[in-house]
């Protein structure tokens, strides 16, 4: 026979264990919102040579609802364009030299391509239509500018 004293025990037990399982159960969800958020399908990948830059108009375009992501080099971005949710790619002129690196992002599906380097002059563009990119955006312009300019890309595309 348990006593009542056994058994508020036990209940005590049982409750606290309750509330370890909601606790953790918590703390994985938000966990997990985290990780969707990091590994979500992004509209849009950066490749940007410098990193707090990329950041910088990542986190632009994300405050404009689109999903973007940085990478840190052509391999990771060539990655995760295949996936097909990716609809546009924004290429720091230093990681493409020639056409084929600009197709090596767009091997398996047609993949709009902008560059983004530090001239603001013909020369840019020039460049631009050499690589075969779909554009060409100067790092000088603002903020705003590039997300306004990355946002008529993915209605057009």
């Amino acid at each position: 026979m348990v006593t009542k004293s056994e058994l508020k025990i036990v209940e005590h037990e049982t409750r606290l264990g309750w509330l370890k399982l909601l606790a953790l159960t918590a703390k994985a969800y938000r966990f997990h919102l985290v990780e969707d958020k990091k590994t979500a399908n992004p509209a849009v990948v950066l490749l940007l040579d410098d990193l707090d830059e990329a950041a910088g108009l990542r986190d632009a375009i994300r405050g404009a609802g689109i999903t973007a992501e940085t990478v840190g080099n052509s391999q990771e971005a060539s990655a995760l364009t295949a996936n097909e949710n990716v609809r546009l790619l924004v290429v720091d002129e230093g990681f493409v030299k020639n056409a084929s690196d600009c197709w090596q992002f767009r091997k398996d599906r047609i993949l709009p391509v902008v560059v983004i380097g530090s001239s603001r002059e013909r020369e840019g563009w020039e460049r631009a239509t050499t690589v075969e990119a779909d554009a060409y955006l100067s790092k000088g312009t603002s903020l705003a500018e590039q997300v306004a300019r990355i946002k008529a890309m993915l209605r057009r595309y």
